[in-house]
């Protein structure tokens, strides 16, 4: 991940073999995180769909999809009684490549919202041998599950 000094911009150079990529396979990447702050689902819905694409909610919670022009972003599912925020990435993808697009896209988010972002488990699903989806290869807790800290923010 490389910064603009001019446009301040986040941008992701690689250096990939030819055809090294169709060799990983398409995998997806899911890291959970634990929400710590003033919580406002519904803030977080209407600024996700202005700034990232479509909105659908499902019991408990939302969900949202990228647009295809902004290029490798990742999902973003909010449930909201367990106060948690996921963050999914598909593709052919390594997961220190996901990871890092993954960590990015998690510190705009506390960032835009004021929050804390405790991770607490990584997900990694792979495709099914009949080539049907994907499946759940390995999930592995990140973090301990603490207590939330007391916080306090600065008003802007």
């Amino acid at each position: 991940m490389v910064a603009c000094a001019r446009c301040k911009e986040v941008y992701r150079i690689e250096s990939i073999r030819a055809g090294a990529r169709e060799d990983w396979g398409v995998r997806a990447f899911r890291i959970s995180f634990g929400v710590e702050g003033r919580w406002n689902p519904c803030e977080i819905m209407e600024c996700l769909f202005d700034r990232i694409g479509e909105v659908r909610t499902f019991d408990g919670g939302f969900a949202c999809e990228p647009d295809e022009h902004l290029g490798l972003v990742p999902s973003i599912a909010v449930i909201e009684r367990t106060r948690t925020v996921q963050f999914c990435l598909t593709g052919p993808l390594q997961e220190r490549e996901a990871i890092a697009i993954i960590n990015q896209a998690v510190s705009e988010f506390g960032g835009r919202f004021h929050l804390g972002l405790r991770p607490l488990t990584l997900e990694r699903w792979e495709q099914r041998g009949d080539s049907a989806g994907l499946a759940l290869a390995e999930s592995r807790p990140l973090g301990m599950l603490l207590p939330p800290r007391n916080r306090a923010y600065a008003h802007a």
